[in-house]
């Protein structure tokens, strides 16, 4: 069984199976971590995450799904001071005889570690000391981040203790406070990048120094013809991005110099010890200029929005000239209008009604799961909760299920199999519609073959490795390959074979018409082909009530920040829904990124797409979005990529106002700071009838204040920490002679007619 603290690993030189190492983390952010210290060479380790452990090892990002890549190529870390940092630096620390150690202790907001690390190589370097090993753990209790350097100096020994505490004043100062301009982006906990990964990758920035120059040259036009306050913003962001660009210029040239200095040394035949000097300060330079490039990207980033946001003002100001507003089904594309002109016989989401509460976190195995589930019920349905989305319910190598192994043993660290049935049975007769977390992408087998490979499973689904794709490698899986994305720790299913399609599709009618489920959620889909989701789901009978998919794809970033437009991100989720044949919703982690980043960077322009509609799926597709704030991935203990804290009821306040089927995290519904906002904004869903066709007209888009009028007069939304009223704007004027503050909370409030 895997534990908290621990990761999944195994080492491929062994010729042994897989043996848990370190901590598994579901959902399949996995890749190669090749070992680069002065440790035992040759190894490979396949490493899980996000790991609150020590990995020894650089990421090969082509083995990486696009989403952990986009997550691993750009990091970010706020070293926040009123949160806990803390420096300590000791001669001869246990587990690092001989060596001095760095320990940075942090509450992290984010992680940027490979930038951390270039400033800790170079602060080094001026006490003309080396960087032997680095790592980041976080902590299991506190949620601290720490960071340890392990140094020498020249001489190969530790630092003198009278340069102590000079060494620890220079890294406090570097950290306090440390801020960035780059977005949170799902992150994953490993190891640090080498000092000479970092040297090469800032050489390679000579290199991409006349393309960023270029993308500055795009916006040049746009900041010369800019008029009034919007021409003295712009400009005085150009002055900086040019001042930053100018400083590269300078980084390149020392580059060069030293480049040339080196190959000079080498053609006149200098000694070992002098090429060795100036090999120092070549690397030297490209770590500087890689530190200047990434301030680059920032100062380019930040232009670029500033500009974008130029341009949504004016999409918001053409939207006021309309007459009225209109329906948002009416503007949808073809795609809408064809799944709305004719509802699938199943699945989808219901009445459009639905206020889905995911009702578990990571730790809920920890407790008696389906008893305390069954002892908040009535509760649950006097909060207005319509539904329930529950945990994987079939044994599993994972505790939370997400290794599942035998399908039909529903025996789990949920609890017994007749606590299951006997809280679907009490969900059921209070009229709430259970949701069971359904895994099929992967499963783990319980028999080795003659190579020690687990391929061959017991139980009702007796399958073999014809059962497992073939790119399942270390299972020794026969099936076909698969396109989709790989999860590499549990054998990936073979979903064109027809017997597995006839045991799913079972086993789902076993849960559905015997053990009492009424709607699934498929955990992982862009693993397999979403065709067979929904023939899955077409061959349940009874239809199930409710269905949607995790379809967690990589959004769109430039210069580490999230790109205004996510066209492409939401289409390719409108894609997969239609591969269903419209029979599933699925999460919209558009609108979730989207909302994240308005409300954490001040930026609620990004809160209307180039048409005028949401920028999310919700503003495609509505009533086959799923909107969500955080779930067991993104917020939880994990945190893989959680909401900004201090927006937290500002989104609540968005998605429960807003069209698609609002999803409620169990955490923030029992956070105290939350929970009333939660409530008020799900009772008056209700008495509205706001449901997740209901239309919006944007009002207000701009840098502080995002406002919208729902289903035409229902209620007015603003969220953002400028002002908004709506017995101000003519618009609303028009819905109604006089509007009641109905709910407010922390730059959030909702008014509806009086």
């Amino acid at each position: 069984m895997l534990i908290e603290g621990e990761a999944f690993a195994f080492r491929e030189d062994t010729g042994g199976p897989a043996a848990p190492l370190m901590r598994y983390r579901r959902g399949g952010y996995f890749g190669e971590v090749a070992l680069m210290t002065e440790r035992p060479r040759g190894a490979t380790v396949r490493a899980a995450g996000p790991v609150r452990a020590a990995f020894l090892g650089q990421v090969d990002f082509k083995t990486l799904p696009d989403r952990t890549r986009a997550a691993l190529e750009d990091r970010l870390v706020i070293y926040d001071p009123t949160k806990g940092l803390s420096v300590n630096i000791e001669n001869n620390p246990p587990g690092a005889e001989g060596l001095t150690r760095v320990t940075i202790s942090t509450v992290a907001v984010d992680f940027d570690q490979g930038a951390l690390l270039a400033q800790i190589i170079a602060e080094t370097a001026s006490f003309n000391l080396r960087l032997i090993d680095a790592n980041v753990f976080t902590e299991r209790e506190t949620g601290k981040v720490r960071d340890t350097f392990d140094i020498l100096t020249e001489e190969g020994t530790m630092v003198p203790e009278h340069q102590l505490d000079a060494l620890r004043t220079e890294i406090v100062e570097l950290l306090n406070p440390r801020t960035t301009s780059r977005s949170s982006m799902p992150a994953i906990f490993g190891r640090l990048p080498s000092a000479l990964a970092i040297a090469e990758a800032g050489g390679a920035q000579a290199a991409a120094l006349p393309a960023l120059m270029e993308r500055m040259a795009k916006v040049a036009d746009i900041i010369a013809n800019a008029e009034g306050a919007e021409g003295e913003k712009l400009e005085s962001s150009a002055t900086a991005a040019r001042q930053s660009l100018a400083a590269a210029q300078m980084a390149v040239a020392e580059l060069e110099t030293a480049q040339s200095q080196l190959e000079d040394a080498r053609s006149a035949g200098a000694s070992k010890d002098e090429l060795a000097a100036l090999a120092a300060q070549l690397d030297a330079a490209k770590l500087k200029l890689a530190a200047q490039q990434t301030a680059n990207e920032e100062a380019a980033a930040v232009l670029e929005r500033l500009v974008k946001e130029v341009e949504v003002s004016k999409i918001v100001a053409k939207a006021v000239e309309k007459e009225a507003p209109k329906p948002l089904e009416l503007e949808q594309p073809v795609i809408e209008e064809k799944a709305e002109a004719k509802e699938p016989s199943s699945g989808a989401m219901g009445s459009g009604y639905e206020v889905l509460l995911q009702a578990f976190n990571w730790e809920s195995w920890r407790q008696p799961y389906y008893d305390n589930l069954r002892g908040s019920l009535d509760e649950l349905v006097g909060q207005g909760f319509t539904s329930l989305w529950m945990p994987p319910p079939s044994q599993s190598v994972s505790s939370q299920g997400y290794l599942p192994g035998d399908l039909y043993n529903l025996n789990s660290e949920y609890g017994s199999e007749q606590s299951l049935r006997d809280c679907l049975n009490a969900v059921r007769d209070r009229g709430l519609v259970p949701l069971a977390d359904v895994v099929v992408n992967h499963r783990c087998a319980q028999i080795q073959d003659a190579q020690g490979r687990w391929n061959t499973y017991g139980g009702r689904m007796n399958w073999g490795p014809w059962a497992i794709t073939e790119d399942s490698t270390a299972y020794g899986g026969t099936g076909k390959r698969k396109k989709e994305e790989n999860f590499t720790a549990a054998p990936n299913i073979d979903h064109s074979n027809e017997t597995v399609q006839r045991d799913i599709s079972e086993w789902l009618n076993y849960l559905r018409s015997d053990v009492g489920f009424e709607g699934w959620r498929f955990d992982f889909v862009k693993g397999y082909p979403g065709k067979f989701t929904g023939d899955y789901i077409q061959a349940t009978n009874p239809p199930p009530k409710m269905c949607v998919g995790e379809f967690w794809d990589t959004c769109a970033y430039s210069g580490g920040v999230l790109d205004y437009e996510q066209d492409a991100h939401r289409q390719r989720t409108v894609d997969w829904i239609d591969c269903t044949g419209g029979r599933s919703a699925a999460f919209d982690f558009t609108t979730k990124a989207v909302l994240q980043e308005a409300v954490a960077r001040k930026e609620y322009w990004r809160l209307v797409d180039p048409a005028g509609r949401p920028p999310g799926v919700l503003g495609l597709w509505p009533s086959r979005a799923v909107t969500f704030i955080d779930n067991h991935d993104t917020g939880s203990t994990l945190n893989h990529w959680p909401f900004p804290d201090h927006g937290l009821a500002q989104g609540y306040a968005y998605i429960l106002t807003h069209p698609g089927t609002p999803t409620v995290f169990t955490d923030h519904l029992y956070d105290g700071n939350l929970r009333s906002g939660i409530l008020s904004l799900v009772a008056l869903r209700k008495e509205l009838r706001i449901n997740s066709r209901s239309t919006v007209q944007i009002l207000q888009a701009d840098a502080e204040v995002y406002a919208a009028i729902i289903d035409g007069g229902a209620c007015v939304l603003k969220i953002g920490p400028g002002s908004f009223d709506p017995h101000a704007d003519e618009r609303c004027a028009e819905a109604a002679r006089a509007w009641d503050r109905r709910f407010e909370g922390d730059q959030w409030c909702v008014w509806t007619q009086k």
